[in-house]
């Protein structure tokens, strides 16, 4: 059994090991517990991401519920739309809209 300097300093070695690593554990519980802090900028894109979901969805509802699905078909025709797109139009609307506002809370 080793007793004098040579155990002290293994002894002060391994406390400073302990030690780096509980300070290290403190920090990262003491990050994990503590509520993100949002910014202005955060809510703005939160607001910007509600707006232009809602806006694209409003846009589909309106060829929807007022222009009628007829009456959109009608009028791509007669702008010279692809088919490809008449037949897309509103579908792609609506998904369009829908992630916008489902990703509307602020996070990091």
């Amino acid at each position: 059994m080793t007793t004098g300097p040579a155990k002290l300093a293994r002894n002060s070695e391994s406390n400073s090991e302990t030690n780096s690593k509980t300070k290290l554990a403190n920090k990262l519980v003491n990050k994990l517990a503590t509520k993100p802090s949002y910014t202005s900028i955060d809510y703005g894109v939160t607001l910007l991401r509600l707006s232009l979901g809602v806006m694209w969805i409003a846009h589909a509802m309106l060829k929807l519920l007022v222009f009628t699905l007829p009456g959109t078909a009608e009028f791509l025709s007669v702008s010279d739309t692809p088919v490809f797109w008449r037949i897309r139009c509103l579908p792609l609307n609506l998904a369009a809209g829908s992630p916008c506002c489902s990703a509307c809370t602020p996070d990091r």
